[in-house]
């Protein structure tokens, strides 16, 4: 139980209050009386913040020209004190607080129940035991939304990094590892590169394939003719009888055997250098003759050609000049088996034209040609006929897209293999593999919390009926149930209105039937009230809270405040027959002060929040209640003004000084006015009428009338156009001159 208010500084109009009196002790019953803007809100946001552990509500109240953290309370419980200081609670005790927030953060807002205060309403009819397992429930659903939350995370990293419209991240976490993956990525950027440079890659494919053609042209034709010379026996002879060089000598040899008489028989014939008879030197002059003839001359000029041709052809190099050419394009040929058998048959071939060369009579082996073209031709169709058929034709805009995608799709396997994508695909993997197990749990979770609040909704529902038919509500709750799932839109229940019970929907659109055009604002606050009752009927353990009430008739005519003053007399209590240990109520009206001073009799104190309008700041203080609320509502107001006269205030409300004028008509001449003019207010008017009554007083009360709001004559006079010295002439005549007359 809170015994004192014992220390307020920093918050809203409490500056700097210190309550270290007796008379400030709160009692199990406590009633505080605070006119509006004096500081009852400010009272009841520091207890609101003790019920809720919430420094915000203070913090957004304080003082203005506070720092956030200079706001202090001390609060003296039976136990400890509980201290607010530094932006923080030391300790706090169970409290419930019935406001103006409550209302809008539990029940209704802007004249809607909307879904999340139908949400805040189950929870509070759920109950602690209910409490626990929406507790469950949120925690489960929690777990379920963050699994949620984390894969969209990854899969928006990977829509950020990577171009989904290409693959998307499903697809991306099923890709296999490839070990091969980037010889495929080289050459799926070759092929895009070959495209790009299609006339250099045609150019190099042409020029390869025409060696190739010299090859196959080669004609071995006349290489087959042999020629039998004994170049053996020239040979010896010229190195024997001539000091020249071979070719010299053959020259020389040469220009002389045709000298001879008759070339074509030597027999009797002389040398043409000696005149050497030659008769002897037959097979000698045979091997001339046939060496120095037109048959040999030719078929030594074609092996001669043919070795000239061959060297030409220059094919290893040819090849590998083509291959880096292409590569530089992209195209990638492989030539590692090709080279071998060029340059091995090429060999072989220079061998045998060579050993032609020497010997005409020496029958050439082609076999290294015959494989030599077969390589080439072998190359040509598995390679270069494909190439130059692909890159002859026009490349259509198609290919190269599917290309591109292509190159993209080979680029995201070589990225999903990559460490950061490896984590974040096995992470989302055991994510999948955890949220049904998840879902079942909140969904198990959520069940539970069903079952437990059908059990509960019935009784709630009976009990907030009784309490609205207490405070005489013209409406019930009807269609009252927990929500069927937790997907689903709350509708918790529907109001049916008495006598013929038509019912309306909780929220309806402006045209049609529903709370925010049948209650009333006393309407609204009641059902409020009727669910905070209903949450304290409710409370385990009812004996160890504090309940703090502020204005709960707001908005209540007088027999409804009576009915709520007896409510909160006697409806607060559990189904174990507790009650609250302390009831602190705040209030604004001096009929409901009345009310609960008549009803509570014993363990009850009264305070006051006076407000100081010239040191502008408010104080907690003791109140004599039947020196300051035994007066009538008129009595008091009279004192106002009469103390404002005195100084002892620093401004009234001179709209006071005609309801005390017709106060005092009405008292005196109550019978004499008719009750319609009772009604609308005209005593003032009538009591002018009157015949009896003096001119003088007649003058004087049209003269106050003149200077005071809302004067029958219409014409509106602003109270702020006023001086201190107007209104405190106004206010003495009144008491003056006009009182005594009436």
């Amino acid at each position: 139980m809170i015994t004192k208010i014992r220390y307020i500084k920093g918050i809203g109009r409490f500056k700097d209050f210190s309550g270290s009196g007796v008379a400030l002790s709160l009692k199990r019953n406590t009633f505080i009386f605070g006119k509006n803007t004096h500081g009852k809100s400010t009272l009841t946001a520091v207890l609101r913040s003790l019920e809720e552990n919430n420094p915000l509500y203070i913090t957004e109240r304080r003082t203005f020209g506070t720092d956030v953290n200079n706001p202090e309370v001390i609060i003296n419980t039976e136990n400890e004190d509980c201290r607010f200081q530094n932006n923080a609670w030391s300790s706090i005790i169970p409290v419930k607080v019935f406001d103006g927030k409550y209302i809008t953060n539990n029940i209704y807002n802007n004249d809607f129940i909307t879904d999340d205060k139908q949400e805040r309403i189950s929870n509070i009819i759920l109950g602690s035991d209910g409490r626990k397992l929406e507790k469950e429930y949120i925690d489960a659903n929690a777990e379920v939304q963050k699994n949620a939350k984390r894969k969209t995370d990854i899969t928006t990293q990977y829509n950020n990094t990577f171009d989904k419209s290409v693959l998307g991240f499903k697809g991306f976490r099923d890709l296999q590892e490839d070990e091969k993956i980037e010889e495929k990525i080289a050459d799926a950027n070759g092929e895009i590169k070959s495209i790009q440079r299609q006339e250099k890659v045609k150019e190099a494919l042409t020029n390869l394939s025409g060696n190739f053609l010299e090859v196959s042209n080669f004609d071995t034709t006349a290489l087959e003719k042999n020629i039998e010379v004994q170049q053996e026996k020239v040979k010896e002879h010229i190195e024997h009888n001539i000091r020249k060089t071979e070719q010299s000598a053959t020259s020389f040899l040469s220009t002389g055997f045709g000298l001879l008489k008759n070339a074509d028989d030597v027999s009797g014939n002389q040398c043409v250098f000696c005149a050497q008879d030659l008769s002897n030197a037959e097979e000698l002059m045979d091997a001339y003759s046939l060496l120095f003839s037109e048959e040999y001359k030719n078929l030594n000029k074609t092996v001669g050609k043919a070795i000239t041709l061959v060297s030409f052809w220059k094919l290893s190099e040819r090849i590998t000049e083509a291959k880096s050419q292409l590569q530089e394009c992209g195209v990638t040929l492989d030539i590692s088996d090709l080279l071998k058998i060029v340059n091995q048959s090429i060999n072989t071939l220079n061998t045998e034209l060579a050993k032609k060369k020497d010997d005409l009579n020496y029958t050439i082996d082609f076999a290294s040609l015959s494989d030599l073209k077969q390589a080439l031709e072998s190359f040509k169709d598995e390679q270069l006929s494909s190439l130059i058929e692909k890159y002859d034709k026009p490349i259509e805009k198609t290919m190269v897209n599917e290309l591109n995608i292509k190159l993209k799709l080979l680029i995201l396997k070589k990225n999903r293999y990559e460490d950061r994508w490896v984590q974040l695909c096995d992470e989302y993997k055991q994510l999948e593999n955890s949220s049904a197990d998840l879902s079942k749990s909140a969904d198990g979770a959520f069940q539970a919390k069903k079952e437990y609040a059908d059990s509960v909704f019935e009784q709630y529902n009976q009990s907030i009926n009784a309490i609205l038919e207490t405070l005489g509500a013209s409406f019930r709750l009807t269609d009252f149930q927990a929500p069927e799932n937790q997907r689903g839109v709350l509708k918790l229940f529907n109001l049916s209105f008495l006598p013929d019970n038509a019912v309306v929907a909780l929220n309806a659109p402006e045209n049609e039937y529903g709370l925010q055009n049948t209650l009333s604002d006393s309407d609204k606050r009641l059902l409020a009230f009727a669910f905070f009752v209903t949450d304290i009927q409710n409370t385990e353990n009812l004996s160890d809270y504090v309940i703090i009430l502020d204005d709960p008739m707001s908005s209540f005519d007088d027999e409804r405040k009576l009915l709520t003053a007896k409510l909160i007399k006697d409806g607060f209590k559990n189904e174990a027959k507790q009650e609250p240990v302390q009831i602190i109520v705040l209030t604004h009206e001096n009929n409901f002060l009345k009310m609960l001073n008549k009803l509570f009799v014993d363990e009850k104190t009264i305070l006051k929040i006076e407000y100081s309008s010239v040191e502008n700041k408010s104080e907690l203080v003791s109140c004599n209640f039947e020196e300051e609320f035994g007066r009538t509502e008129y009595q008091s107001k009279l004192l106002d003004l009469k103390r404002y006269l005195d100084n002892e205030v620093s401004t009234c409300d001179l709209g006071d000084v005609r309801l005390v004028l017709e106060s005092l008509i009405l008292t005196k001449y109550f019978l004499d006015i008719e009750p319609e003019r009772r009604k609308r207010g005209g005593a003032p008017q009538w009591y002018l009428e009157q015949e009896q009554i003096s001119q003088e007083i007649k003058t004087q009360i049209n003269d106050l009338l003149m200077h005071l709001p809302h004067h029958p004559s219409g014409e509106d006079i602003s109270v702020e156009d006023l001086g201190d010295g107007d209104r405190r002439g106004i206010v003495s005549n009144f008491i003056s001159n006009v009182m005594p007359n009436i």
